[in-house]
């Protein structure tokens, strides 16, 4: 009797037919190195409180100090965030100017936020905040490479990047010197003459960023910064880019999201390429990352689309949403360097933390399942489904046994009523649950929910299935 398996995970492919066995939907899980699927993490609150307003930009500095920014009008407040509260940095003219998402980059004496217009400084031994000086280029984006602060120009050379005069230790007099002549200046990407969209610094590199070329810059002891290999790949959306080991992931000018060294790119987006095509405005695309334990997990949010896409390498994708909300509050994101936690901005104001071993969000239960395409065994002919095995954590500690929902559909007919596979009570050992008898099909889609607030685990799934007129 064959047996195959039953591919739940987080392997969603809604840009493909499902009838050919792509997966539809595969929402708020992740998938663990051995193929294990659990629910993604959970929001915790943050013990420092609301903001004025959405929060729209988190850095913690090498130092551990975590600095907030929120999307208050007319004022955008910059905080100062502990585990006892938030309150805003002092200065004459502290509030962070322009409209777009703050862009920090972070040196030995401040930190420089862009944010649409005139940026912003910090002096990190203070916590001062004022205007970067020197006449410095209105900019939406900042980086930090060979002792020099880099902007964007939104208005005078829209190819061009400003690099300011070097300055080290606890001096940043020399952050505050942008001049077009002498140790500061600006240099073009001239590749093709799109317009600079975003820069960032990766190990010795600036990545910068066009809407239709992507170009790296090195520093140079005759030139201060050489040009590099220029790829025709744009960017469509500047705040979806994720730093990735030496490289990046973004959004590009073809709405594929790929992941490059500056040389070459590997593309991320084909199983679900037809749901961004069909997407509207994704300039807004904000893209972030979640590390902890067995994940790895590059998540991008379209706020226009109310959506929130999850990429873990070696696996797939997925949805990710909340049960009151519908989408994904996110909007900032930075990762604590000395406890490797996750805290977040959200859409109302508050922090959180995101939380592995959390199964709500902020107290509400985390519904997640996963839908397999249609799987006909690669024959059309009529299969009996003799059993279906569950390899599940059991033996859970709880007051009311927590359940799965095993559900199917043949041949894009209606669903028919769900079967509760029992998690087991604290003394269960038996780590597989068997369903026999489960009917007779052509294809077959199946759909797994987990209920409840307990860490559920679904370790694998197959199929005991004959072929009618086969012996």
């Amino acid at each position: 009797m064959p047996t195959a398996p039953i591919p739940f995970g987080n392997r969603q492919e809604s840009g493909l037919d499902p009838l050919s066995g792509a997966m539809p939907v595969a929402k708020n899980v992740l998938t663990d190195s051995r193929g294990a699927v659990r629910r993604r993490p959970g929001l915790v609150a943050h013990p420092a409180g609301p903001l004025s307003a959405a929060v729209v930009g988190l850095h913690e500095t090498t130092s551990g100090v975590l600095y907030a920014v929120d999307q208050g009008i007319p004022e955008r407040n910059i905080y100062r965030v502990t585990g006892t509260g938030a309150a805003i940095v002092p200065g004459a003219a502290r509030d962070l100017l322009g409209k777009e998402r703050p862009v920090f980059a972070e040196t030995e004496s401040i930190l420089v936020i862009a944010g649409g217009d005139k940026p912003q400084k910090v002096l990190l031994n203070t916590h001062d905040s004022s205007r970067l000086e020197g006449n410095p280029p209105k900019a939406t984006h900042a980086a930090s490479n060979a002792s020099r602060v880099l902007l964007n120009d939104l208005v005078e050379v829209t190819g061009g990047v400003h690099y300011s005069s070097p300055a080290g230790g606890t001096s940043y007099t020399g952050f505050e010197e942008w001049q077009t002549e002498g140790t500061s200046g600006y240099f073009t990407a001239e590749a093709r003459p799109d317009r600079v969209v975003a820069i960032a610094d990766s190990a010795n590199d600036v990545f910068v960023w066009g809407t239709r070329t992507m170009q790296m810059w090195s520093p140079d002891e005759n030139m201060i910064y050489a040009a590099g290999p220029t790829m025709e790949v744009g960017c469509q959306a500047p705040y979806s880019i994720i730093r990735v080991g030496s490289g990046f992931a973004w959004l590009d000018d073809r709405r594929r999201i790929v992941m490059g060294d500056g040389r070459s790119e590997v593309v991320l987006s084909d199983p679900i390429q037809a749901d961004l095509q069909d997407m509207g405005d994704v300039s807004n695309t904000f893209g972030w990352r979640y590390t902890s334990g067995p994940w790895d997990a590059f998540i991008w949010t379209f706020p226009e689309e109310e959506r929130t896409l999850c990429f873990q390498k070696g696996a797939g994708w997925s949805t990710w949403e909340t049960t009151g909300r519908g989408h994904f509050p996110v909007t900032a994101r930075t990762e604590l360097l000395a406890t490797g936690e996750t805290v977040v901005g959200l859409d109302d104001g508050s922090l959180a933390y995101l939380d592995r071993t959390v199964n709500t969000d902020l107290g509400e239960p985390i519904v997640a399942y996963v839908e397999t395409g249609f799987d006909g065994h690669d024959t059309d002919r009529q299969k009996v489904c003799v059993a279906v095995r569950l390899a599940i954590r059991r033996g859970h500690a709880a007051s009311v046994e927590p359940v799965g929902m095993l559900s199917w559909r043949d041949d894009e007919g209606q669903w028919g009523a769900p079967i509760q596979v029992g998690f087991g009570s604290p003394n269960e050992t038996e780590s597989v649950v068997t369903l026999r008898g489960l009917g007779t099909y052509r294809r077959r889609q199946w759909r797994f929910t987990f209920s409840g607030t307990e860490d559920l685990v679904l370790a694998a799934a197959s199929e005991d299935f004959r072929v009618v007129g086969e012996d």
